[in-house]
């Protein structure tokens, strides 16, 4: 069930998800929005409740950009998906969205 209702800027960024159980890599972000994102495949690897790391990988380098990632929760899984929300302020997504900007520059 879709949670975000605001504007979402659709994408294909990889990413690299860290949570207590072990840190997952090769996901895809699908869309991200000042409210979540949606992580494509990661619905069998992620729990609805889990907090997690989300970190923007710098697909060029092929590294983690460090300072770009952002706290979230599991709110949903389903159909190849996970719905992310954010639990950082909008400073942080804010910061977030300028490091992928400056990356992609």
């Amino acid at each position: 069930m879709e949670q975000r209702r605001g504007h979402r800027l659709s994408t294909s960024l990889p990413v690299s998800i860290r949570n207590h159980k072990a840190s997952h890599k090769d996901f895809i972000a699908n869309d991200i929005s000042a409210g979540g994102a949606c992580v494509l495949d990661a619905d069998k690897h992620l729990s609805q409740g889990d907090f997690i790391y989300l970190t923007f990988v710098d697909s060029g380098r092929q590294q983690k950009l460090s300072l770009s990632y952002m706290k979230a929760i599991v709110v949903y899984r389903n159909q190849h998906k996970a719905g992310l929300m954010w639990v950082e302020d909008k400073v942080g997504y804010r910061h977030f969205m300028k490091m992928i900007g400056n990356e992609a520059a």
